[in-house]
């Protein structure tokens, strides 16, 4: 199971899962959660026979089959509904499944990944994620950081977005100058990677010079978190700053104060003993 907030790579950590694993050379397939219907789950993931509802003209190969024998990704499991958890681990423990309109059992052999951006073990509590199921898919768990939490990150991740579409847009060589790479480490990214590859991209389609400045960079309209009052107080203050005013917020609740934050747990508690809070 990878956790980690939109735009931080999970289905490029499942899919280099796949890419070391043994089944390698069998099928990847992912499967978007969030965008399936009560009434088109069943048919997405385990397949239909002709006939099996009005409009099914022909028999159709679900998600776990045409997966059997290699990977099975599943992204945004915490927006399943109740009725579709129960379903999704029945074929999880029997290791099989049935096409809609068919009695007849497949048995099917997959590596199961999940991910999600939702906190499940606040939703079992909440009574609207299975206990079971989670179990069931929480063997192993990565958890994937914010940009914002990996801040060092940034300049080879911007390095590499450059190299990537000055070669696509035919525009290199291009640079990108020091105040610049300032205002993106600035930045507090709440899209995270996904955010800044698109930051890039378009800096590098705009561009009409060599050298990307500051003014090249444009963010969304979402506010910047770790924008301080000062420009001049160095980021370890801000953020600080915001901890404790999250802390303050939360009365001191080390799991609302993260929520707030929108950061995990533990990595709240590191800071909070970081900064002795």
């Amino acid at each position: 199971m990878i956790l980690g907030e939109n735009g931080t790579g999970k289905e490029l950590i499942a899919r280099e899962i796949h890419r070391h694993s043994p089944r390698r050379n069998e099928a990847f397939i992912s499967v978007d959660m969030a965008a399936l219907t009560e009434t088109l789950f069943e048919s997405e993931m385990f397949g239909h026979v002709r006939g099996a509802f009005t409009d099914a003209k022909e028999s159709r190969t679900g998600r776990f089959e045409i997966a059997s024998g290699g990977t099975l990704f599943l992204d945004e499991i915490g927006n399943l509904s109740i009725p579709l958890q129960a379903k999704l681990l029945k074929a999880i423990q029997d290791r099989e499944i049935s096409r809609l309109g068919s009695g007849t059992s497949i048995p099917v052999d997959i590596r199961l990944v999940t991910a999600t951006n939702k906190n499940l073990d606040e939703m079992v509590m909440q009574n609207t994620f299975r206990e079971d199921l989670l179990y069931r898919i929480n063997t192993i768990q990565i958890h994937l950081p914010s940009l914002r939490e990996r801040s060092e990150d940034i300049p080879a991740l911007v390095d590499y977005f450059l190299n990537k579409y000055e070669k696509k847009y035919q525009k290199y060589p291009l640079r990108i100058s020091g105040p610049a790479y300032d205002k993106l480490i600035r930045h507090s990214w709440p899209g995270n990677i996904r955010e800044l590859k698109h930051t890039v991209e378009k800096a590098v389609i705009l561009c009409d010079t060599g050298t990307l400045e500051p003014d090249d960079f444009h963010f969304g309209s979402r506010p910047v978190a770790l924008k301080s009052e000062q420009d001049s107080m160095r980021l370890a203050d801000v953020e600080k700053k915001l901890i404790e005013k999250a802390l303050d917020e939360s009365r001191g609740n080390l799991s609302k104060a993260a929520r707030i934050l929108d950061i995990s747990r533990t990595t709240l508690y590191s800071k909070v003993k970081k900064y002795d809070l």
